[in-house]
């Protein structure tokens, strides 16, 4: 499977830049040269990424073959994804997606209640259920 690390939500530039907003500020993944696939027409496709450096609000990324601000656009509000295997996590450590449908117990075991939403901004980073 795939993980969802960001989007891209604007164009920049008239190059074929986009500025990708990580889902969580705090990925490596987006500079550690694992590969990045963007979901097209319903199937995962490779997304090489030319160049890459910080910006304000995420990352500028100038996709491979991506040279004007036309062709960008054409994938602005695309999802970056990652391979599931390429996400590494600490023993207790889960993706808050893996979290959906747990049930949920207090200290005394009583069931409260399942999960059915995350509010974290969209972020799919580690979770350590301890903290």
């Amino acid at each position: 499977g795939y993980v969802g690390i960001g989007r891209l939500i604007k164009t920049h530039g008239t190059a074929g830049e986009l500025l990708l907003t990580p889902f969580n500020p705090a990925t490596g993944a987006l500079t550690s040269g694992i590969p990045l696939f963007i979901k097209k027409n319903g199937v995962f496709a490779a997304f090489n990424v030319e160049k890459i450096r910080a910006a304000n609000k995420g990352y500028l990324v100038k996709p491979e073959g991506v040279n004007s601000i036309e062709e960008a656009a054409g994938i602005k509000n695309a999802e970056v994804f990652i391979k599931r295997t390429d996400v590494y996590l600490d023993k207790n450590e889960f993706l808050a997606s893996e979290l959906s449908g747990l049930r949920c117990f207090n200290e005394a075991g009583e069931n409260i209640g399942t999960v059915s939403e995350m509010y974290t901004g969209a972020t799919d980073g580690p979770t350590d259920p301890r903290s």
